[in-house]
């Protein structure tokens, strides 16, 4: 997971999901590339092939800071946010990133994992306008 792929995600993002959530780089950077609490080892991004383009991103966190309010929670990570190119979905990219990071996950032996719901989130949880991603989540059992 490399900064140096800030402005692709930021474009990926904004092309997939911007009408609807629009992200701004400075807060792409402060609550991916700039948080303690993102888990490099369990956030990927996916690359085409023949021409390095973005075609997704996933991205993890859990828990380092030391907040009383965050204590109970050092055996939880959390799904900060998993995003796909709509022209390469069907592909198994996304099923690939999301079980590359579960196995990082494991490996920290974190017990739980959470779409969304960490603090400072995008999002709480997957969108209800996004039922594709929450049937296929489903699916997966997360």
């Amino acid at each position: 997971m490399s900064r140096d792929y800030v402005d692709e995600i930021l474009q990926l993002w904004n092309k997939e999901i911007g009408n609807k959530f629009p992200m701004r780089k400075q807060l792409l950077l402060q609550n991916t590339f700039e948080n303690v609490n993102v888990f490099l080892e369990g956030s990927w991004i996916a690359l085409e092939e023949k021409t390095g383009k973005v075609v997704g991103c996933i991205v993890s966190r859990v828990w380092k800071e030391n907040l009383d309010c965050i204590k109970e929670n050092k055996s939880i990570g959390h799904i900060h946010f998993l995003l796909i190119d709509s022209e390469y979905r069907k592909k198994g990219i996304r099923t690939q990133i999301l079980l590359k990071t579960e196995d990082a996950l494991k490996k920290k032996e974190i017990k739980t994992i959470i779409l969304g719901q960490d603090p400072w989130h995008y999002f709480p949880g997957i969108s209800l306008e996004f039922k594709e991603t929450q049937e296929w989540f489903k699916k997966k059992d997360i």
